[in-house]
Protein backbone atom coordinates (compact mmCIF):
# COMPACT_ATOMS: atom_id res chain seq x y z
CA UNK A 1 0.00 0.00 0.00
CA UNK A 2 1.38 3.41 -0.87
CA UNK A 3 -0.84 6.41 -0.10
CA UNK A 4 -4.17 5.31 1.33
CA UNK A 5 -7.07 7.43 2.45
CA UNK A 6 -9.66 7.26 5.20
CA UNK A 7 -12.81 5.36 4.07
CA UNK A 8 -10.91 3.68 1.22
CA UNK A 9 -12.03 0.10 0.57
CA UNK A 10 -10.95 -2.98 -1.37
CA UNK A 11 -7.34 -2.62 -0.23
CA UNK A 12 -5.66 -5.53 1.50
CA UNK A 13 -3.45 -5.22 4.55
CA UNK A 14 -0.98 -8.13 4.76
CA UNK A 15 1.20 -8.86 7.78
CA UNK A 16 4.11 -11.31 7.58
CA UNK A 17 4.21 -13.34 10.80
CA UNK A 18 7.53 -15.02 10.09
CA UNK A 19 6.09 -18.43 10.98
CA UNK A 20 4.33 -21.25 9.18
CA UNK A 21 0.58 -20.85 9.64
CA UNK A 22 -0.51 -23.71 7.41
CA UNK A 23 -1.18 -26.08 10.33
CA UNK A 24 -2.13 -25.89 14.00
CA UNK A 25 -3.60 -22.38 14.02
CA UNK A 26 -6.72 -22.11 16.17
CA UNK A 27 -7.01 -18.32 16.13
CA UNK A 28 -5.71 -15.59 13.82
CA UNK A 29 -6.47 -11.88 14.19
CA UNK A 30 -5.16 -8.51 13.15
CA UNK A 31 -5.14 -6.17 16.13
CA UNK A 32 -5.27 -2.43 15.57
CA UNK A 33 -4.99 0.88 17.41
CA UNK A 34 -6.68 3.88 15.83
CA UNK A 35 -5.15 7.37 15.93
CA UNK A 36 -7.59 8.35 18.71
CA UNK A 37 -6.44 5.44 20.92
CA UNK A 38 -9.44 3.17 20.27
CA UNK A 39 -8.53 -0.49 19.86
CA UNK A 40 -10.08 -3.29 17.85
CA UNK A 41 -9.47 -6.39 15.77
CA UNK A 42 -10.39 -8.08 12.52
CA UNK A 43 -10.23 -11.77 11.68
CA UNK A 44 -6.99 -12.54 9.86
CA UNK A 45 -7.09 -14.56 6.66
CA UNK A 46 -4.24 -17.09 6.87
CA UNK A 47 -2.04 -17.78 3.84
CA UNK A 48 1.35 -19.43 4.30
CA UNK A 49 3.10 -17.20 6.84
CA UNK A 50 0.88 -14.12 6.46
CA UNK A 51 -2.36 -12.74 7.84
CA UNK A 52 -4.44 -10.41 5.72
CA UNK A 53 -7.59 -8.31 5.86
CA UNK A 54 -9.33 -6.50 3.01
CA UNK A 55 -10.82 -3.18 4.07
CA UNK A 56 -14.58 -2.73 3.73
CA UNK A 57 -16.88 0.22 4.50
CA UNK A 58 -16.06 1.94 7.80
CA UNK A 59 -12.97 -0.16 8.58
CA UNK A 60 -10.73 2.89 8.24
CA UNK A 61 -12.97 5.52 9.78
CA UNK A 62 -10.25 7.93 10.95
CA UNK A 63 -7.35 9.61 9.24
CA UNK A 64 -4.00 9.55 10.98
CA UNK A 65 -1.44 6.98 12.08
CA UNK A 66 -2.82 3.47 12.69
CA UNK A 67 -0.92 0.58 14.28
CA UNK A 68 -1.43 -3.08 13.29
CA UNK A 69 -0.18 -6.32 14.82
CA UNK A 70 -0.67 -10.01 14.00
CA UNK A 71 -2.07 -12.21 16.79
CA UNK A 72 -1.93 -15.99 16.36
CA UNK A 73 -2.75 -18.93 18.60
CA UNK A 74 -0.93 -22.02 17.34
CA UNK A 75 -0.56 -25.27 19.24
CA UNK A 76 -2.06 -23.61 22.31
CA UNK A 77 0.63 -20.89 22.36
CA UNK A 78 0.08 -17.18 21.69
CA UNK A 79 2.30 -15.33 19.21
CA UNK A 80 2.43 -11.65 18.27
CA UNK A 81 3.93 -10.15 15.11
CA UNK A 82 5.84 -6.91 14.82
CA UNK A 83 3.82 -3.71 15.14
CA UNK A 84 3.32 -2.07 11.76
CA UNK A 85 2.30 1.57 11.34
CA UNK A 86 0.32 3.00 8.42
CA UNK A 87 -0.69 6.61 7.83
CA UNK A 88 -4.18 7.08 6.38
CA UNK A 89 -4.68 10.47 4.79
CA UNK A 90 -7.74 12.69 4.90
CA UNK A 91 -9.57 12.81 1.53
CA UNK A 92 -10.81 16.10 0.09
CA UNK A 93 -14.51 15.28 0.59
Amino acid sequence: MSKVYKKQTNITLTLDTGMDLTTGVSEAKILFNKPNGAKGQWPGIVSGNTLSHTFVDNDIDRDGLWKFQAYVVKGGKVYFGEITEKLFLKPLN
